[in-house]
């Protein structure tokens, strides 16, 4: 029964730095989206172009970029978490792609 206790103990101390790891709060997610929304909104309004609405990347996804011009900072956390990257296409139109990308962690610097 004690060697029970110390892998349910064991189990849990391994778990919860994994889980909270994982987790990213949805609120500093939405913040850091409109920021660089606006952004992007900023440099079309400059050049006289339309702000397209953000595509979700797929793996294996055709990107048409002629110039990238904007992407997310990077974040504090341990968390893989949406970035954007907004790009010119060779027809000069704006196109905007959300991606996971690793937050940058402390204990990995």
């Amino acid at each position: 029964m004690n060697a029970f206790r110390w892998l349910v103990a064991g189990l849990a101390m391994a778990v919860v730095p994994a889980t909270q790891a994982a987790m990213f709060p949805e609120r500093l997610v939405q913040e850091s989206e409109r920021s660089a929304l606006e952004s992007i909104q900023r440099y079309a309004d400059a050049r006289g172009l339309a702000m397209p609405v953000v595509k979700d990347y797929q793996y294996g996804m055709k990107l048409d970029i002629a110039r990238a011009f904007y992407f997310s900072p990077l974040v504090e956390s341990c968390a893989t978490v949406p970035r954007l990257m907004a790009y010119e296409n060779t027809g000069r139109e704006i196109e905007v792609v959300r991606y996971q990308g690793q937050g940058s962690c402390r204990s990995q610097r």
